[in-house]
């Protein structure tokens, strides 16, 4: 499966990051990561972030809960890159073979995280 990193960085630095593939969390696993989840709204409204480099569009409530993971993380650590597992970035959205095999391991994943978090954005809007 693929996973985020999330670089470090303040709340209104640029989105950048790096998707890497390791094998489907076991019991054995030891690796620290966090299951995000986030209230889809309208996905109309795009924002771009940097994946491997390169600019993808996503939708503003993930970019925003991808600033709120940032901002918690740097309240502990300023220069900690985070591991996250986000479904919009971890699995190819176009392509409905990969989902579907990906179906089986999303109880795996979300039990064995560090930390889930399912994020609503604020009602101010402001993010």
């Amino acid at each position: 499966i693929r996973f985020v990193l999330l670089e470090p960085g303040n709340f209104d630095d640029p989105i950048r990051c790096r998707l890497f593939t390791s094998r489907p969390p076991k019991e054995d696993w030891t690796s620290i990561y966090i299951a995000l989840s986030y209230e889809r709204g309208d996905t109309t409204f795009k924002q771009m972030i940097v994946v491997n480099n390169r600019l993808v569009a996503v939708p503003r409530n993930l970019m925003g809960a991808l600033r709120y993971v940032r901002q918690m993380v740097s309240r502990v650590e300023k220069d900690l890159h985070v591991m996250l597992w986000v479904a919009d970035l971890c699995l190819n959205q176009a392509d409905p073979s990969e989902k579907a095999r990906h179906v089986e391991n999303f109880r795996s994943i979300w039990s064995h995280a560090s930390l889930e978090i399912l994020w609503v954005p604020p009602e101010d809007d402001e993010f």
